[in-house]
This record gives C-alpha cells, structure tokens and sequence, in this order.
C-alpha cells in the first residue's frame, strides 16, 4: 500500500507551526520541502520532525522580556539603588555601635558619589517614613546643570552721538 503525501498551503503550514508565512516559504527553500503547485499556490509537505518541534515549543511556558529601559530611568533606579547601599551600610554601623555622627561620616567616606552627611540623614528619614518610594527624586522638568552657550553674544553699546550742526 502506497502512503499518500498530504500537501498544505504554507498559511496552513504558518498557523500550526505559530510563525508567518514568508518564514515557512523560506524554510520550505532553504530545507527542499517536497511540493507542489496548484494554480496560483505553492503546496508543501513539511517534514513531521518540524511540525512535532513546534507544536513542542508552543506548548512550553512563554518568556517575557521587559522593555527597554531609558537611560534617564536606568540612572534615576541607579541613584535610589545607591542610597538605599547608604541607608543600609549607616544602619549597619548605627547597630554595630558607632555613634551616628561617625557613621555618617563613615558612610560619606565609603562610597564614591558625592555625599553629605546632612543628605544621608535626610534619606534615613525619608526611608523610615516612606519606604523605598521616599528615596525616589520628584523631580520636574531639566534639572540640575544647564548647558552653558559656547559664545557668548558681545553687548554692542551704541555711542551716542550728538548732532554737530552750527
């Protein structure tokens, strides 16, 4: 007995394997699909092992890749992320017995971004009201320094003259 080939058109072929069908007309060329043509349409019969490997993948648990963060967000989380380090490296020293002042002065020493100890009190007392939310800027607009003009623009005075007329 003479098994017969079953020939599917590739938007058949495209919704059961989940991709587009330029993607499986590609495949069918690259990997030489037996195929046929019937009237305007190119028929195929995939090899099963494709179709077994995607009904396989379909089923798996999806992944979700979180967007693209800006880079003015990435330095703002960065900057909460470092003074919470602080928070926790000045309760460190507070609970191993250093008295406060030291521990802030300890703390303004260890790390590298440019801090005051009257900062790093005024970020313990945010944290210990407001969490982690209290250690986010809420900052509006452009803020910090300003681009400053390469040329400045010269103040052209106009010399007054008087009207010589005798």
């Amino acid at each position: 007995m003479r098994a017969t080939k079953i020939f599917l058109t590739a938007a058949q072929i495209a919704k059961n394997l989940g991709v587009c069908k330029r993607t499986v007309h590609r495949a069918a060329q690259q990997q030489r699909w037996p195929a046929r043509r019937l009237g305007n349409r190119i028929l195929y019969t995939p090899p099963p092992s494709v179709l077994c490997q995607r009904r396989a993948m379909r089923h798996a648990v999806p992944v979700y890749f979180l967007t693209t963060i800006p880079a003015p967000d990435r330095h703002r989380v960065r900057r909460e992320w470092l003074r919470f380090e602080a928070i926790l490296e000045l309760h460190r020293l507070i609970d191993g017995g250093a008295p406060i002042e030291r521990a802030l002065a300890d703390v303004v020493r260890a790390f590298t971004f440019h801090v005051s100890a009257s900062s790093v009190r005024a970020w313990a007392a945010k944290f210990a009201s407001c969490g982690l939310p209290g250690l986010l800027e809420n900052k509006v607009g452009r803020v910090g320094r300003k681009p400053r003009r390469d040329r400045r623009q010269p103040i052209v005075k106009k010399s007054l003259r008087r009207n010589n007329c005798s």
